[in-house]
């Protein structure tokens, strides 16, 4: 049931995110679309997330107008900061999936506020990253997974574009 619940909540985080920030302006938008993401909005603000859906849904929200200061932002952001201490980042059970949409939902938010924290999450994501270039599940080495590998880049893009400095060799690899 959980595990469909989860599908259900990353689909709709996905598809907000997705549409929401293409370069067409919202009233170029077919109604449709933003009814869609309005409807994909409310699903995910109906939800009591849990792990690393509050990256997630903060990052969707924010990409499908949700303002960084609104109650649902600030509820998903406490969440998140929860997983830090003054000088580490704990990811939630998903490891570099977390980690990676806990990057993106603090830089959405505000990537200046958040800079330590998100720093933290890049240098957790790349003391993870194999020598290949890729990364794995957790407590496992089979040369790395793609979708992960895919996460850990994006938190690392995230990162990024906050101002966090990735060395060019975590790019190389």
């Amino acid at each position: 049931r959980w595990s469909w619940l989860a599908v259900l909540v990353v689909s709709a985080a996905a598809f907000c995110a997705v549409f929401a920030t293409s370069e067409v302006s919202a009233a170029e938008k077919p109604p449709e679309v933003v009814a869609a993401i309005q409807r994909g909005l409310s699903f995910i603000k109906g939800r009591q997330l849990q792990g690393y859906e509050a990256g997630l849904a903060t990052y969707a929200a924010i990409s499908a107008g949700e303002k960084p200061d609104s109650e649902f932002v600030q509820k998903n952001v406490a969440i998140i900061l929860q997983r830090f201490t003054a000088n580490s980042y704990s990811s939630p059970q998903r490891h570099i999936y977390g980690a990676a949409v806990d990057a993106m939902g603090l830089t959405a938010a505000n990537r200046e506020l958040y800079l330590p924290q998100i720093q933290m999450i890049a240098d957790y994501i790349m003391k993870d990253q194999r020598d290949n270039g890729a990364w794995d599940y957790a407590g496992q080495n089979h040369g790395g997974d793609t979708s992960i590998s895919q996460y850990g880049s994006l938190g690392l893009w995230a990162a990024a574009r906050a101002g966090v400095q990735i060395p060019p060799k975590v790019w190389d690899r």
